[in-house]
């Protein structure tokens, strides 16, 4: 999902859909609270598994990324690994 200009630069470059009404008001309350904008979202129906690092899709987004990760339903543990080795 993302703005109608938003490239999802993993697989190939594929262009993203744009924002549900729903997804358009998470949007809208993660700017508030951080005070920044975003352009684009990556949805994944998890269930029980674990997400592997995707780091290698990391370059794609700039030199300073700002990335908000949410979880619906489960309780996850976020590790930000990554981010204390390229950023900090």
């Amino acid at each position: 999902m993302g703005d109608e200009h938003a490239e999802y630069h993993a697989e190939g470059l594929t262009k993203a859909q744009y924002w549900t009404v729903l997804l358009l008001s998470i949007k809208a309350k993660l700017e508030a609270k951080f005070e920044t904008s975003f352009n684009e979202c990556l949805l994944n129906y998890i269930g029980t598994e674990k997400i592997t690092w995707w780091h290698r899709i990391m370059h794609a987004l700039g030199e300073y990324p700002v990335i908000v990760m949410v979880s619906f339903g489960a309780t996850r543990i976020f590790s930000s690994e990554i981010i204390k080795k390229r950023c900090l």
